[in-house]
């Protein structure tokens, strides 16, 4: 997700395994039976201030033969022990630290930490913090508890929906100590129904051996469509028309898939907005939590006023600006069970919408063509730049999108362009992009305000990789 040259490797003379293994303190934790991996010299500033993830290049030596998501305690190269976490050889996340010295207190060979009382340390304090930010509450009853690294449990998102939480995994170590996992999940949160979903494109990278759909049916084994693993797919594939769109056709197409999509749904409030959200079959863990502030922020902005809803999914922007009392509302999607879902959330909400199932570059361009323009443009694409080497690619899509999405807003209107994707969001390159769309259009935009993810989507501090969404409200002149 970018940031990865901070933790390269640095020139430096290697240390043999058997010369690591007589470093003091070392040599103490081997003989205690523990896994121990070394950073090179000079890596470990980076985790006194509670970086959560040892990248390779930072790694010097790994000793005691470690197996994939097995326990490691991580020191300087002189022995002095950082903290402890998970190992994958596989993964270029080859320590997920759960444990620093520097902040949770000593752990050593006498006093190994152990996984199940960890993880229920970092539920409770992400329970006290979502508390802290009046969540749950009336209003709102969908919420994210746990944010991966912004909460200290690398590869693990946790979204609540009223009374079921869903456990997103997309590291392996979390799939080998589900049983961990969920016993300290109960603990703290012993009311929720749980459902545990994968995250089947991450955890492939993570090496994880995860049978396709395709070579389960091949195996002669029945299963059923698997939502996420289309859904990523989806995400990362190459339209004709060169836009990535907000959910698999082949999936929500299936026959049979709507009316099993409502029966697994339930009824969630956003700032008293309801939204149908279906934890086991919807997108993701079922819903975009992150843009939940985003949506209140805006509909705000849209008492009397036309609003396009592009890339629209449920009708999050939508349905929540109708409510605030715009005019009219228009969703497109190129999706047809996101356009049944948007229809739906409208329909709970007692508001109507106007709805295109239609790719949405097509649309606006259709819409340019035809003098259609709207007070208030909501771009949100799906993620179109999956990695930093896709980046010159998403470029050129973030680029068209932007510059028709600004043809369609009125002169003096509103225009939200959002990016969901890390390597972009890190790089700060679409306000750029939108700049130069501008310019090309011969449309002049102020930057209003940036956003990010909702607040219960927390970052740490020292590792800032863990942004991804931004999102850019401009005037549009």
């Amino acid at each position: 997700r970018g940031g990865e040259n901070r933790y390269s490797a640095q020139p430096s003379e290697q240390m043999s395994n058997a010369d690591a293994s007589k470093i003091p303190g070392v040599g103490e934790l081997l003989e205690a039976g523990h896994k121990v991996v070394v950073l090179q010299a000079g890596k470990a500033r980076l985790f006194y201030d509670g970086n959560p993830v040892v990248f390779g290049g930072a790694v010097q030596n790994v000793l005691g033969k470690p197996e994939p998501a097995a326990g490691v305690f991580v020191t300087d190269h002189n022995g002095k022990v950082m903290g402890w976490g998970v190992y994958n050889a596989d993964s270029m996340y080859r320590v997920r630290l759960l444990w620093l010295n520097s902040v949770d207190g000593d752990c050593s060979a006498a006093n190994p930490p152990d996984l199940t009382a960890v993880l229920e340390k970092r539920f409770e304090v992400a329970q006290r913090v979502r508390s802290s930010l009046k969540l749950p509450s009336k209003e709102t009853t969908a919420y994210r508890l746990v944010n991966g690294e912004g909460d200290r449990v690398s590869g693990l998102v946790i979204d609540v929906y009223a009374n079921t939480a869903v456990l997103s995994a997309s590291a392996r170590w979390l799939e080998v100590s589900k049983t961990e996992v969920l016993a300290a999940f109960a603990k703290v949160m012993p009311d929720l129904e749980v459902v545990w979903r994968q995250s089947t494109d991450r955890l492939r990278q993570d090496g994880l051996v995860i049978p396709s759909r395709a070579e389960r049916i091949a195996a002669g084994e029945e299963v059923e469509e698997d939502a996420e693993e289309k859904d990523e797919a989806a995400e990362g594939a190459e339209e004709d028309d060169g836009a990535a769109e907000s959910t698999s056709e082949t999936n929500s197409e299936k026959p049979g898939f709507v009316d099993a999509w409502l029966a697994d749904s339930t009824i969630v409030e956003e700032y008293g907005v309801k939204f149908a959200v279906a934890p086991r079959l919807g997108h993701k863990t079922g819903h975009y939590l992150d843009q939940r502030d985003n949506r209140h922020a805006l509909a705000r902005l849209c008492e009397g006023k036309d609003v396009l809803d592009a890339f629209c999914y449920s009708g999050g922007f939508g349905v929540t600006a109708m409510l605030a009392g715009a005019k009219s509302v228009q969703c497109v999607d190129s999706s047809a069970h996101a356009i049944s879902l948007a229809k739906h959330n409208a329909e709970i909400n007692g508001v109507e919408i106007g709805t295109h199932k239609e790719q949405v570059d097509r649309f606006l361009f259709t819409a340019l063509s035809q003098g259609k323009q709207w007070d208030v443009v909501v771009l949100d694409p799906p993620k179109l730049a999956p990695s930093r080497k896709d980046l010159d690619r998403a470029a050129s899509k973030y680029k068209k999108f932007n510059k028709a999405a600004i043809g369609c807003v009125k002169p003096g209107g509103l225009l939200l362009s959002c990016t969901c994707s890390a390597a972009m969001a890190q790089s700060g390159g679409l306000i750029g992009i939108i700049r130069e769309a501008a310019a090309e259009v011969g449309r002049e935009v102020t930057l209003v305000s940036t956003s990010g993810a909702a607040a219960d989507h927390p970052i740490s501090p020292a590792f800032p990789e863990g942004s991804y969404l931004c999102a850019y409200l401009l005037a549009i002149s």
